[in-house]
């Protein structure tokens, strides 16, 4: 009896260990996760509702709210911190419940079709722990609401419009709202209507914005504006003021950016405006010497590509090593990429796409050890991607899309951190086992299947748990259960062995 007694409790402890197990797992799995507030479930919900288009299968109530597309959610507290619905496909409206969620910290809406349809007016200063927002070319049409610029912890904000179509956006109200945005970082204007007030912006950039770094603005009525004022802004390091007609003046008081390293300014009034400084001759543009960003496309032409250009072939001059960006996309180059691009030792970004270059990718690409991000997409370039760019330690942006490359994907370095959408386009090009073409991708595929792929392994995981515990519990239970049978059987014949002897 005292045996049977013994191997109960054992059974007892066995079993109280497996639900232990299957309970810390789940206990892991939550507090890796974090628990989505039931409220705020509701709020996305509701979000979604306003919605009329878009795939966010992965929201709905069955599930943790932190696991949904798109959602991040403080470890802690379980509140919804970051909603990145980038390029889904959205359309509809914005819900005012999405205002509710007033721990977020990041929000980005940018790429989807809200086509015609205005920014939320009222609920932008609920938000009051954004820092980042990003509503770029996402269709919004009308006036931008001065609210957003209420949020005093923006460090990051992109507005830019490119919907023609509809109107785009605009900002109609006196620029003193900028007041409130000391913290702001990178400001992202491009395309946005600023005509009404153009000559009080650039003023109040410098005045209201002391930490700002990068700043685009882009095709927004400047015309003529004194923006001489930007020369104030210590911090600056990139300017983009493409086609916005502005005048010589601006570009003279540039030489007292001292941070500035990258400068976009095509379709402006630049005539002999860099005369009074040394500087590098190319073609009749000249580019002050400290400025490491050269960006011609769209409306300058270059040499030395081998190429002819308005009549003429043109040369890359030894001083260029210096140079840490160039965009030469949307051109008209012809010919072959040159081997003494391989010399521009200080290079981060090369950009040649869309252009009409033939022969192969260059070897001495290779050398460029500093090169973060190229780009050769939509060209003619053929013959196989050359093993040396395995060896950029830096490259964390790829394109070679839309050419006639064949061969092998190369092995090895940055390229095991490369999609498919790197080298789509490339009938002849083969990934690694070699047995089909890189196909053509929709954008998005790979960022959408990684985003559906994790619910679904946390889903297999915690499945794989409960059957751990339980096959775990009951095969011990069975076991004992065994034991019992046989010790108590034991137990019988050992007491009737003296009775029949």
């Amino acid at each position: 009896m005292e045996l049977f007694r013994i191997n109960s409790l054992i059974f007892l402890q066995l079993l109280l260990l497996s639900f232990c197990l299957v309970f810390e797992f789940f206990s892991i799995n939550c507090n890796a996760l974090g628990q989505c507030l039931l409220i705020e479930s509701s709020m996305l919900l509701q979000l979604k509702r306003g919605f009329t288009s878009g795939d966010l299968d992965t929201w709905n109530l069955s599930t943790n709210c932190c696991i949904w597309e798109g959602v991040t959610c403080d470890e802690t507290s379980g509140r919804v911190i970051g909603l990145n619905l980038r390029a889904q496909s959205i359309g509809g409206m914005i819900d005012p419940s999405l205002f509710n969620l007033t721990s977020l910290r990041t929000l980005d809406f940018s790429f989807n079709q809200f086509h015609g349809i205005s920014i939320p007016n009222y609920g932008w200063d609920r938000l009051a722990n954004l820092s980042s927002l990003k509503l770029s070319d996402a269709g919004f049409v009308g006036k931008i609401p001065v609210g957003i610029f209420r949020m005093m912890k923006l460090t990051f904000l992109d507005l830019s419009s490119f919907d023609d179509e509809f109107g785009g956006l605009s900002l109609t109200s006196k620029p003193i709202f900028l007041r409130n945005m000391s913290s702001l970082r990178d400001l992202y204007l491009d395309h946005v209507d600023l005509s009404s007030y153009h000559n009080e912006w650039c003023g109040a950039l410098s005045n209201f914005t002391p930490a700002l770094e990068v700043l685009r603005m882009s095709y927004c009525s400047l015309s003529r504006a004194t923006c001489s004022s930007l020369s104030m802004l210590p911090h600056l390091y990139s300017v983009d003021i493409t086609g916005n007609n502005l005048d010589s003046n601006l570009f003279y008081s540039f030489v007292n950016l001292t941070s500035l390293s990258s400068l976009f300014a095509p379709e402006n009034q630049l005539k002999e405006c860099f005369n009074n400084f040394k500087s590098m001759m190319i073609d009749e543009i000249d580019i002050v010497q400290d400025i490491t960003v050269l960006t011609l496309n769209r409306e300058y032409y270059l040499g030395f590509l081998t190429i002819m250009n308005k009549g003429q072939q043109m040369t890359i001059s030894k001083s260029w090593k210096i140079i840490m960006s160039i965009d030469f996309s949307n051109n008209l180059f012809e010919g072959e990429i040159p081997i003494t691009i391989g010399q521009l030792t200080s290079l981060q970004v090369l950009n040649i796409s869309h252009n009409y270059l033939t022969g192969t990718i260059i070897p001495q690409l290779g050398n460029l050890k500093q090169l973060e991000s190229l780009d050769l997409s939509m060209n003619s370039l053929s013959g196989k991607i050359p093993q040396e760019l395995a060896s950029l330690c830096f490259l964390e942006y790829l394109n070679l899309s839309y050419n006639k490359l064949v061969g092998n994907i190369p092995v090895g370095g940055q390229f095991s951190t490369f999609t498919n959408t790197s080298f789509e386009g490339n009938n002849g090009l083969c990934l690694l086992p070699c047995n089909k073409s890189v196909p053509r991708l929709k954008n998005n595929t790979t960022s959408l299947d990684l985003g559906n792929r994790a619910p679904k392994n946390r889903s297999y995981m915690i499945i794989l748990g409960i059957l751990f515990g339980v096959g775990f519990g009951g095969s011990m239970a069975i076991v004992v259960v065994f034991d019992v049978m046989c010790c108590d059987r034991s137990r019988r014949r050992g007491i009737r062995r003296p009775i029949d002897g």
